[in-house]
């Protein structure tokens, strides 16, 4: 699969506000790559749906996305990698928006050690990890947590080129 082409045509599909085509083309592609065995098509595949179905507010193929796409990293062994984790956090940031916070947090921590593996400390992915754990902690009334972790998002924003609108 040429999964950058597969994005660029979903992008397209959003730009034009065609969320509900944009879902089943991501699912058909889905099917495509799990037809032909291409296990990292899926994982790609997997993560765009994530996104997707928190858009479109889809609990039951949100979660079990989730467990799909973590099933996929542990089978091939991807935890440690930074593709892996990058899965890994747009689906603990799915748990989260499905009720799921406390279950979310080992993951959001897990991808916390991944990234610091792999990552400069102040990569805007950082910013993104931080602001989506702070949520799931402020969900879960641990503010002090959640306010550290706000603190560090915007510590590596103030540092980003074009940061400002993001640290509003």
């Amino acid at each position: 699969m040429h999964v950058p082409e597969i994005v660029e045509e979903l992008d397209a599909l959003y730009e034009r506000g065609r969320e509900n085509e944009a879902e089943r083309f991501l699912e058909g592609w889905r099917e495509k790559a799990v037809g032909v065995g291409d296990w990292r098509g899926e994982l790609s595949m997997l993560s765009e749906l994530l996104g997707q179905y928190r858009r479109s507010k889809n609990r039951e193929k949100g979660l079990r996305a989730v467990e799909d796409g973590l099933r996929l990293i542990r089978e091939h062994n991807m935890g440690e990698t930074l593709s892996g984790a990058t899965v890994m956090l747009n689906a603990a940031t799915t748990m989260k928006c499905f009720g799921e916070a406390e279950a979310s947090l080992p993951i959001f921590r897990h991808v916390c050690r991944v990234y610091a593996k792999h990552l400069d400390p102040l990569d805007y992915r950082f910013a993104g990890l931080y602001n989506n754990m702070a949520l799931a902690l402020v969900e879960l009334r641990r503010f002090d947590e959640a306010f550290e972790c706000y603190e560090k998002a915007l510590a590596v924003m103030e540092q980003a080129e074009n940061g400002e609108p993001e640290q509003a």
